[in-house]
Order: structure tokens, then C-alpha cells, then sequence
């Protein structure tokens, strides 16, 4: 626990007695940690002096600085921003599924990167939470049925990365591990010298893009930069960008145009868990050319058999449209992935999951289970 909430965007915000009443409540509970409620657009923050350890306001950055102005020794934060809409792997605004090139939010969002620039500019503004770190079912913003989950995640309900998470990354971990990520996260789905939007998020100092090993140009990252942007003609083959750390390349990424499907691969995220009946692998399945490239307009619905002592216990691809069981033996991939999510049983020994489609190869994960 870091900090107690006491509402978010409740009726009662700004009612002093009320907000007096849960303060108390929580300190005969807890007096080491700071107590704040999430206030919504309308809420009159002013009317809380002094009460409340942090001030968290939700969306509306147009507020922060008259809040700031009116009330300098607020500790404030950003505690709900952003609410972009992305689905992983698609660059479009179609078939109820959102483009992932940071460029649609909700009517009372903003962009990941406006909403961090926001926040970025103002000293005396702390941080960010962003609606949301996960996808999650319900809301499906901005649509309706058959669409079931919301598309506001940085990672989808299936645990997997959207290209918006390598913003945050880039960002939130600007001093760490030097790192790079292509946008589009697929070279694949364009015709033949068609213009590409390509943006790359990168904490390095510069990053230099190539196609096919031909250049497309250098350019300069900044504190205050989100994203590089180039226009690519689309060839078929290999984009590459290359991010350069004090003269030194430190980190590549690389994206390449998939062939059709061709085979299926698994790999478990941990091949040894516990015989505690608790414990889980999450097993990713790709499907990929016979290169092995993922094929990111791979949908095929993707059958699966376990034997051993465990069992499988959930499917997921992170498809806000998909209708098929989260508890199922079966499910069809988004974006040519799928997970699937192995537990133990008590019994220790080896579990070995299998999937199979159609006429691509099939493909096995052994899980190894020992007594904890």
C-alpha cells in the first residue's frame, strides 16, 4: 500500500464533515501512510484545505493550475489520465477495433503522450495513473456490442504489451536499461510503396531507421520528446531501428514482413512452478511463417490438450470483440497470439501442454512441477 483512497469521484468530495469522518477512519487503522481522494472536473478541490495529505485530480489537466495558483501547498497528483484507446497490433479505426499509433482517446481523455506532457511540464505535479495499466472487460469505449472489454490498457487482457506500454517504458524507466520499440509493431499489412507512419519510442539519444538496411534517417531524442516519426514507402523485408547511446548503438528492435502462417510456438514464461495447486505458467503461443515471423493478421482458432498434474485454466488473446470462453479448450488468436494459462495441482511431476490448428504444426510446452 503507497497511498489510501477515500473516494473517486463521489458526490460527497467536497463535503468537509464527510471527508473529516473517513480521514479519522483510516488513521485508527493506519496514521503511516498519506490518505487523498480522486476528485472529478466538477468538483470544487478548494473546499478540502488542508484535510488531505495528496490532492488527486482526475483528468482535466486545464484544472492544474488554477488549482495550483489557488492552492500552492497542495502535494497534487494526476491519480486517473489519459483513457487512450488502442487495440494491440492494429493501426486502423475499424471493425470495432482502435489503432495503436496514440492517436484516439476518449472524449474526456488524451493522448499518452499529451497526458504525460502535462504532467511532465508541472514540477509540482507528482505522477500520472493511467486509466488503465491492463485492459479489463466492461466499457468497451467507444462501442458497443459485440465488443465486450475496454481498449484504454497499455496491456491487454491477455497480458500482452501494447505498443503505448514501450511509451511508458521509455519514460517511466528513462534511466535505466536503454531501449527501442518500432510503430508499427508489424511490417506487414501495407501495400507496395505505400506511405507508413513509423514511429519509434526509444530513452536513448538518438535512434537511425533503416529499411532493408537502407537508412531512413537519424534522429534526436529530447526530455521532452514521446515518439521519432518517419514516413516509410513500404517494401517488403526488414525495418530496423537502431538507438545510439553516447555515439554507441546500445538497443535495436526489428520487425519484418511475415509470410503466411505457417506453424505454432509455445513458450511458458516459467518452466518450473510449484505443486501447490496455485501456481501458474502463462504459456504464449505465436503464430509464425515458416521463417518463424509472427503473422500478425492471424486469427485461427487454436485447440489445446494437457496432460500431467495440471490443468489449463484460462484462454486469452486480447480481442475486445472475441466472444469465445476465457475457460475454454479452444480460442482463436488476435494479432497472431494467443495465451494460454497453465496451474499446478498438488502432485509435483511434468505437465505438457499442446495446441494444435488446422493444418499449421502443432506445437508442446513441457511444465515442470515441484513440491514447494
Amino acid at each position: 500500500m503507497i497511498i489510501w483512497s477515500i473516494g473517486n469521484e463521489v458526490a460527497q468530495a467536497s463535503d468537509k464533515t464527510t471527508v473529516q469522518k473517513l480521514i479519522t477512519s483510516v488513521h485508527a487503522k493506519d496514521t503511516t501512510r498519506p490518505i487523498t481522494q480522486a476528485y472529478a472536473a466538477w468538483v470544487d478541490v478548494s473546499s478540502i484545505t488542508g484535510l488531505e495529505d495528496l490532492v488527486g485530480i482526475n483528468y482535466a489537466p486545464d484544472r492544474y493550475d488554477s488549482v495550483h495558483t489557488s492552492n500552492p501547498s497542495y502535494k497534487m497528483f494526476a491519480s486517473e489520465s489519459s483513457s487512450a484507446l488502442r487495440s494491440r497490433g492494429i493501426y486502423n479505426n475499424n471493425n470495432n477495433q482502435e489503432s495503436s499509433y496514440d492517436d484516439s482517446w476518449a472524449g474526456w481523455g488524451a493522448g499518452a503522450e499529451a497526458s504525460w506532457n502535462n504532467v511532465n511540464t508541472r514540477a509540482w505535479i507528482a505522477g500520472e495513473f493511467i486509466w488503465t495499466g491492463f485492459d479489463y472487460i466492461g466499457e468497451p469505449t467507444p462501442y458497443e456490442w459485440p465488443s465486450k472489454s475496454s481498449y484504454f490498457g497499455a496491456i491487454d487482457t491477455a497480458y500482452f504489451p501494447k505498443d503505448v506500454f514501450y511509451f511508458y517504458q521509455s519514460k517511466w524507466n528513462a534511466s535505466g536499461p536503454t531501449m527501442v520499440h518500432i510503430v508499427p509493431m508489424n511490417w506487414t499489412n501495407w501495400t507496395n510503396g505505400q506511405s507508413v507512419k513509423v514511429m519509434v519510442y526509444s530513452n536513448a539519444d538518438s535512434v537511425e531507421l533503416f529499411l532493408n538496411d537502407k537508412s531512413q534517417g537519424s534522429k534526436t531524442m529530447s526530455s521532452s520528446t514521446g515518439h521519432l516519426q518517419w514516413s516509410v514507402p513500404f517494401a517488403t523485408g526488414t525495418l530496423q531501428a537502431k538507438a545510439t547511446k553516447g555515439g554507441s548503438v546500445v538497443a535495436t528492435d526489428t520487425v519484418k514482413t511475415a509470410g503466411a502462417a505457417a506453424a505454432l510456438v509455445l513458450t511458458a514464461d516459467r518452466a518450473s512452478i510449484a505443486a501447490d495447486g496455485r501456481d501458474l505458467s502463462f504459456v504464449e503461443v505465436d503464430i509464425v511463417d515458416a521463417q518463424g515471423v509472427v503473422v500478425p493478421q492471424a486469427n485461427n482458432a487454436i485447440a489445446f490438450t494437457i496432460s500431467g498434474p495440471g490443468a489449463l485454466v484460462g484462454l486469452d488473446a486480447g480481442d475486445s470483440t472475441n466472444h469465445d470462453s476465457y475457460k475454454g479448450t479452444s480460442h482463436a488468436a488476435f494479432s497472431g497470439k494467443l495465451m494460454a494459462i497453465v496451474q499446478s495441482t498438488a502432485t509435483a511431476g511434468k505437465i505438457t501442454l499442446k495446441a494444435t490448428s488446422g493444418s499449421l504444426t502443432g506445437s508442446s510446452v513441457d511444465i515442470t512441477t515441484a513440491t514447494p
